[in-house]
């Protein structure tokens, strides 16, 4: 099973600057920025790992443990989504830019595309777990 490290400017620490970034709203203005900027790096990166690292590690599933084509379906399904639904967040937070009162409306909807975008991870996670250890032993 192919272990990877999380590096700076990974889907995981932009997701993770993000979540600290709607808890943490002192400067409204530099906020807005920060807030798009973010939202246009986990775009990038998630297009980028989506397809350098899923991909690939898809196609060795898919020969390794052909009976879970169903679940490595549901899991493409859901990245294309998260990535829909990460367009369509930059898409509100620019609208939105500068607006105190819907600052509050933007921060929801970061902080509800972040627990997606981890239960997805874990989804997948867990789908490389099962086909690595428990299906094949761990070889």
């Amino acid at each position: 099973m192919t272990v990877v490290a999380v590096t700076p400017g990974s889907v995981a620490d932009v997701s993770h600057r993000l979540g600290h970034l709607v808890e943490d709203r002192t400067t409204m203005a530099q906020w807005w920025v920060e807030l798009v900027a973010g939202l246009d790096e986990l775009a990038a990166r998630m297009m980028e790992e989506g397809h350098a690292l899923w991909h690939s590690m898809r196609a060795q599933l898919t020969a390794d443990a052909p009976h879970m084509s169903a679940q490595l379906r549901r899991i493409d399904v859901e990245e294309e989504a998260l990535q829909g639904q990460v367009w369509a967040v930059r898409v509100l937070a620019g609208d939105s830019v500068g607006d105190p009162e819907r600052a509050a409306g933007v921060a929801t909807a970061v902080r509800e595309l972040l627990h997606r975008l981890r239960r997805h991870e874990e989804r997948t996670n867990r789908v490389l777990v099962d086909a690595y250890v428990i299906d094949l032993g761990g070889d």
